[in-house]
């Protein structure tokens, strides 16, 4: 254990001598080019960092954590299956490192090594307008994705502070989220299909599978401890045509995450909704009136740039009088500004006094009780301006404040300044971090309270609500503390991370929504998976890296085998527990029928939603580990439709997963379990993800097979893809019948444009369709690049039936005696895997 907490090897065995380091960098040199390798000190030392506030501290104390002996970039995949290779076979540990922009220290190689950068992978391989998906190497800066997407009118919808420093393949592997995640989902929602490098040099193309353990998801989160991303195919979208920015002010925390529920409750999918607490709505207030102001919508350029783009670095000077207090309590980017226009002793007066006090300027918030809710809605004419205006009227009756677009439109303008002043900060005699925890609704005003105790007397806090979905959201902390005296900031930065952590755990939530487990919260996630998780997790590294080279000591992998939390036990039952109607999720034991669970949930206004007849037919535990895996169809993708399993692992160790909205807590290693039968594990019971009940639209049309193959597949790329299809062909045009959500002003919108483009390519609209004939049947999960030659080869008088239509998949319904017109099952274990 060194001075400054990290746990290394002896210094022996840390990395090769210097003289060492040139003959390992010459034999490189014959892999990827002596030019791309490099043993230079300050390369090296660029090639072991990210952004983890914590190092700022150990740099004041001329601390440094470990650094690589080599840093080798290759320029394709095959180069990089060369030099992990390389490293199998001499034993030698290997980083991957992005662009530095991670705040948990994952870049750190403990071990020295080899530290592999993609730097050079920063090229867009292919970019389909019409399929609506992107691919591009790993080493791509996020804004230069971005900028090649504006340039054919697209957007992926993924807009991290971070986007002009990250890097696509350090989203993958820490499972990031964009400031726009309520609409367009995190980056494990966007990925289709990834190039990857395993631990033995071998690259596999793992996909969303049609059916089975979906194998992505095991090496999403793995923050390069399993392998290295070299690519990546993404699912993207059209650019918007217009924003609609709008913020609320609310009497009360608690009145305002009611708001922000009901907005996704009744579907509707904002791009951003950011609720403010208490301390931050006097900040982002204070530079303004806080009055009502004239809404006008933004026009987004022709390419699709969102506003704030081309301000990545923060724009100091012509602040307004008091506008400086106010960007220093305002966080990173405000103390930033702070800090470079103030003389030393005035700025570290500043810290001193302000961030000091850290208890007083707590105690002094909780007078403060009104809430600034900023919503951004976006899409086509059309689209947006509908669910801009429910939205209002949701706010309006939970006594929202409109204040117009004013403080909305100064956040869009304003919101990447955050990555770039957090080193001036701890120059200037402070330290600032942030902390993203996840959970449900149920539960997140009791987390925020709980967190919030336990910080405050170590450090100044406030926090937005952010990132928010159907069941919960991410609550964003800000910490920050004065570090005049190292030794002191340093304590107090343990102490309320620690804290902080702690709360968090004994709330149920998860300890990270998308900054990744890093080394500093490697220990959260062992808590976290429990035992019966780390087995999981050891058995997927084993798989993918047998020779441990790969980022070692991190992702708790480090820990000892039989470390985990208290132990929680998996029983398996046929109860249906009581619905959680905040979260929309129901727990139920494996035994439990799904029928039952649908009756339980329509009750209430809740189903599963749309899934073929032989699920209804049979167990929770049947559904889950078989062929279907529990996905369901949600924002037209196939997602997960389970938030928490609890199994006993074949060797009768108890799994529970924590149920959560979204997190980057390291791989998905429940999916192990979901989808591959019994081998690993049986499940005993899960927590469901349920959906409101909607009125339904039937769009009746009739034409050529190959039409209404080619409409349903450019259906299934909207976010709102139907519900199912019924099709069925006599002696003349196939007859169609489309179903649709219905009920809202949003869903009415989205009835026109299936109508407009069923027309385009040459349907009729008919009054009478085939209606729903196909109770049973053969079943299989039909992926869509094989839609029209299946429909196509429907015979007369035969009905086919498509249910969870997404852009990936639906699943295939017709008689039995018909099977062999659908395709054989999918093998539900990867290449790689013995």
């Amino acid at each position: 254990m060194t001075a400054h907490g990290i746990p290394t090897p002896p210094l022996e065995e840390i990395g090769a001598a210097a003289r060492e380091r040139a003959a390992l960098a010459s034999d490189l040199a014959r892999l990827v080019g002596a030019e791309h390798v490099s043993t230079d000190p300050e390369a090296r030392r660029r090639a072991s960092r990210d952004m983890w506030p914590k190092t700022f501290l150990w740099e004041r104390q001329g601390l440094e954590p470990p650094l690589a002996d080599v840093v080798v970039s290759p320029g394709s995949a095959d180069e990089v299956c060369e030099v992990v290779r390389f490293a199998k076979e001499r034993a030698i540990p290997l980083t991957p490192h992005g662009a530095g922009s991670g705040v948990c220290g994952g870049a750190i190689p403990l071990s020295g090594g080899i530290a592999l950068g993609l730097d050079r992978l920063d090229r867009v391989l292919r970019i389909d307008p019409e399929a609506l998906f992107v691919e591009a190497q790993a080493g791509i800066l996020g804004i230069a994705l971005e900028d090649a997407l504006g340039d054919h009118g697209l957007t992926l919808g993924h807009f991290p502070s971070s986007i002009g420093c990250s890097s696509l393949g350090g989203w993958l592997a820490a499972r990031s989220a964009g400031q726009s995640s309520s609409r367009y989902g995190k980056i494990e929602d966007m990925v289709e299909a990834a190039g990857f490098v395993l631990g033995t040099g071998e690259l596999v193309r793992p996909s969303r599978p049609a059916g089975g353990v979906d194998w992505l998801e095991l090496l999403l989160g793995s923050e390069g401890a399993f392998g290295v991303f070299t690519d990546a195919r993404l699912r993207v979208w059209p650019a918007p045509q217009v924003q609609l920015p709008r913020a609320f002010r609310f009497r009360s925390l608690d009145a305002g995450l009611d708001a922000m529920r009901a907005i996704f409750r009744a579907g509707l999918r904002p791009s951003v909704a950011r609720l403010y607490d208490p301390l931050d709505t006097v900040i982002a207030l204070g530079g303004g009136s806080g009055k009502e102001s004239r809404v006008e919508d933004v026009r987004v350029d022709p390419g699709g740039r969102p506003p704030g783009l081309d301000a990545l670095r923060p724009t100091f000077g012509g602040a307004a009088e008091g506008d400086d207090w106010r960007r220093l309590l305002e966080g990173d980017a405000g103390l930033g500004d702070i800090a470079s226009r103030l003389g030393v002793r005035a700025r570290r007066l500043a810290l001193d006094l302000g961030l000091s006090r850290a208890t007083v300027l707590n105690r002094a918030a909780d007078l403060a009780r009104a809430c600034l809710l900023v919503l951004v809605h976006e899409g086509g004419y059309g689209e947006a301006e509908p669910e801009e205006a429910e939205a209002r009227a949701l706010c309006a009756a939970r006594g929202g404040v409109d204040l117009g677009s004013g403080p909305a439109r100064r956040w869009l303008h304003k919101r990447y300044d955050v990555s770039f002043g957090l080193r001036t900060i701890f120059e200037a005699g402070g330290w600032v971090d942030t902390c993203e925890v996840a959970t449900s609704w149920g539960r997140v005003g009791t987390l925020f309270h709980a967190m919030r105790s336990a910080v405050s007397p170590h450090a100044l806090v406030m926090a937005h609500f952010s990132h928010a979905y159907a069941d919960g959201c991410s609550i964003y902390f800000t910490f920050a503390g004065p570090a005049l005296q190292v030794r002191d900031g340093l304590s107090s930065y343990d102490a309320a991370w620690m804290s902080a952590l702690k709360a968090a755990a004994a709330a149920g939530a998860t300890f990270t929504h998308h900054h990744g487990v890093g080394l500093f919260k490697s220990p959260w996630l062992a808590d976290e998976l429990g035992k019966g998780g780390l087995e999981l997790l050891r058995e997927l590294k084993s798989t993918c890296d047998p020779a441990g080279i790969l980022n070692p000591g991190k992702l708790a992998l480090a820990e000892p085998k039989g470390a985990s939390a208290s132990p929680r036990e998996a029983t398996r039952t046929r109860d249906v527990d009581c619905v959680d109607e905040r979260a929309m999720w129901i727990r139920a034991g494996a035994d439990a029928p799904v029928s039952a669970v649908e009756d339980r949930l329509r009750r209430v206004g809740l189903t599963l939603g749309s899934q073929p007849p032989s699920v209804y037919r049979g167990s929770i535990g049947e559904w889950l580990a078989g062929p279907l895996a529990g996905r369901r169809a949600e924002d037209g993708r196939l997602g997960p439709g389970v938030a928490s399993v609890e199994a006993e692992l074949a060797d009768g160790t108890s799994f529970i997963s924590r149920a959560a909205p979204r997190s980057a807590a390291g791989p998905a290693v429940s999916q192990l379990l979901l989808g591959g039968g019994a081998e690993r594990g049986t499940i005993r019971a899960a927590t469901l993800k349920a959906t409101p009940i909607v009125p339904r639209f039937d769009l009746m049309l009739e034409g050529e097979p190959g039409a209404i193959a080619r409409f349903l597949v450019a259906e299934s790329r909207d976010s709102m893809a139907p519900i199912e299809a019924i099709l069925r062909r006599e002696d003349g045009p196939m007859a169609a019948t489309v179903v649709y959500a219905s009920g809202g002003a949003r869903y009415r919108a989205r009835l026109g444009r299936a109508i407009a483009a069923a027309r385009a390519v040459g349907l009729s609209q008919v009054h009478v369709g085939p209606g729903d004939e196909i109770v049973e049947g053969a079943e299989r999960e039909l992926a869509c690049e094989t839609w029209l030659e299946t429909i196509e080869a429907l015979p007369p008088g035969v009905c086919l039936r498509l249910v969870r239509i997404t852009r990936v998949s639906a699943v295939a319904i017709c008689p039995a005696e018909f099977a062999d017109l659908l395709p054989a099952p999918l093998p539900d274990t990867p290449p790689w895997a013995s």
